[in-house]
C-alpha cells in the first residue's frame, strides 16, 4: 500500500492546442476551466500534420499536407487570432520538429529527404542524401 502525497495540490494554470479536424479549426483550451480560448480555422484542402508550439511567443506552426502532394507551413498567432502560410513551396511532409529557440524547423519528406527551415531567413536547406533514406521521427536540440 502506498499514500500520494499530491491529492491536495493545486495544478498550475495549464492551455491545450488541439486540432479539430472535422471542423477544420485550431482550438485552444484554457486548462482549469476547459473553455475554449481560441477557434482558428485553418484552409480547406490541406491536413495539418503535426502541431508544434513557439517556446516564447503565442504561436503554433502548422506544417500541412495538400490536396496535390505538396505541403505549406502555416503559422497561427494566437494573441491576434489569425493564420498565414509561409509563402514557400514545401515538399509533402511526413516528420517535423521545431528547434527549441524556434529560429530553425527540420522536417522530413514523403522520401525521407532532410530539410533545415531558417525561421529568420525563410531559407530552405536539404541535408544529406536521398538514396534509401527513412526518416521515423524527428526531434531538435540546442546544440
Amino acid at each position: 500500500m502506498f499514500e500520494v502525497g499530491v491529492m491536495n495540490m493545486k495544478l498550475p494554470p495549464f492551455q491545450l492546442a488541439a486540432l479539430d479536424m472535422t471542423a477544420g479549426m485550431l482550438l485552444v483550451f484554457d486548462g482549469p476551466s476547459g473553455k475554449i480560448l481560441t477557434e482558428i480555422p485553418y484552409p480547406k484542402g490541406f491536413t495539418p500534420m503535426e502541431l508544434a508550439v513557439h517556446p516564447f511567443e503565442e504561436k503554433i506552426f502548422l506544417p500541412s499536407n495538400g490536396e496535390k502532394g505538396m505541403g505549406a507551413l502555416f503559422i497561427a498567432h494566437l494573441g491576434k487570432g489569425y493564420l498565414y502560410q509561409l509563402p514557400l513551396v514545401f515538399p509533402f511532409f511526413s516528420q517535423f520538429a521545431l528547434a527549441p529557440d524556434a529560429s530553425a524547423a527540420y522536417f522530413a519528406d514523403g522520401g525521407g529527404q532532410l530539410y533545415q527551415l531558417d525561421l529568420h531567413t525563410a531559407a530552405l536547406t536539404p541535408w544529406g542524401r536521398t538514396e534509401c533514406a527513412c526518416c521515423v521521427g524527428l526531434a531538435a536540440g540546442t546544440d
